[in-house]
């Protein structure tokens, strides 16, 4: 739906790299996330 919007008022390029950073950023610190909570759930496990 976003995307819709963007096409109709192209002129804020500069938001787009900016949310897809932000993304990016988001799912790094998931993926940390779960490394982390695998390990805990291992250590708990033995």
């Amino acid at each position: 739906m976003a995307k819709m919007h963007n096409k109709d008022t192209e002129e804020p390029t500069m938001d787009k790299p900016s949310e897809k950073i932000t993304t990016l950023v988001s799912e790094q610190n998931l993926k940390e996330k779960e490394k982390a909570q695998a390990k805990t759930e291992k250590d708990t496990e033995t």
